[in-house]
């Protein structure tokens, strides 16, 4: 029934604008729902990201190469274990999702690597992986990968390879974790976008139809705004072209004119 419901207000908003007004008694819940609906639908861009990714493109590889600052280090990795002249809490590598540090202290401060990127940390063998300041996982530095043997950290390309080849597993291998997250948020941030849109369009038909009571005017403003939903919906998924976007959205603006004039004509019937 639920799914019939939706069904009906979807080709409504789509299609026949003036039967819309037929639904403006509707439970609040419901054009909720119908608004969430459409935000999952325009994640779907990250989704399939998500779900296709296969670690560090190489466009990506050679812009951290040319952009990361340069590496003055006396650390080496000699039959897995970590050796430096000096105590030094080195970072090895950065990007957008990850950091890679030499720490050959005794102890480490895991309130160090706080925030929202996964701080990688090699320490003597061992190697932690950290996320707002704990650790999620640990292991032997042999466990990580075969490059990590005998390496020079000199920022040269054997050097990068190896990073490389870390990021991606680890990246890969948490897809799960940092997925979801940017899933969700993705989903919340288009259900408020399309809510703002919602607002603003329930306060101008409020304003010229002031005997409506709000929660009626949203209800509707959420029904007719259905191609403009669909709209920005495939405008994330497949990047439409900015005159067909333009004319798209004007079309979805005359929809929402259709569901005014069936209101006036509906009123001056009473």
């Amino acid at each position: 029934m639920c799914g019939d419901n939706m069904y009906n207000r979807f080709r409504d908003g789509l299609v026949y604008p003036r039967r819309i007004v037929d639904y403006r008694k509707d439970r609040i819940i419901l054009p909720l729902v119908y608004v969430f609906l459409f935000a999952i639908v325009m994640a779907t861009a990250s989704i399939i990201n998500v779900v296709k990714y296969e670690g560090l493109s190489e466009t990506y590889k050679t812009y951290v190469k040319d952009n990361h600052n340069e590496i003055t280090s006396t650390c080496s990795l000699v039959d897995y274990t970590l050796t430096c002249d000096q105590d030094t809490n080195l970072l090895l590598y950065e990007d957008r999702y990850i950091f890679i540090y030499a720490n050959n202290s005794d102890t480490i401060e895991p309130s160090a690597y706080d925030g929202f990127k996964y701080h990688i940390v090699i320490n003597k063998d061992n190697y932690d992986l950290y996320f707002m300041g704990s650790s999620i996982t640990n292991g032997k530095l042999s466990d990580l990968s075969s490059d990590l043997e005998n390496l020079n950290m000199d920022g040269g390309d054997e050097y990068f390879n190896a990073a490389f080849g870390i990021v991606s597993n680890k990246l890969v291998e948490s897809r799960a974790y940092w997925g979801s997250i940017l899933i969700i948020f993705q989903v919340v941030l288009n259900f408020f976008l399309y809510m703002i849109f919602v607002f603003v369009n329930t306060i101008f038909l409020r304003r010229r139809f002031p005997v409506i009571p709000f929660k009626e005017n949203f209800v509707m403003s959420t029904y007719s705004a259905t191609t403009l939903f669909i709209i920005l919906a495939f405008n994330n998924i497949i990047n439409l072209n900015i005159f067909i976007t333009v004319v798209l959205i004007f079309m979805a603006f005359k929809q929402t004119n259709v569901l005014n004039v069936e209101i006036a004509s509906r009123l001056k019937d009473k």
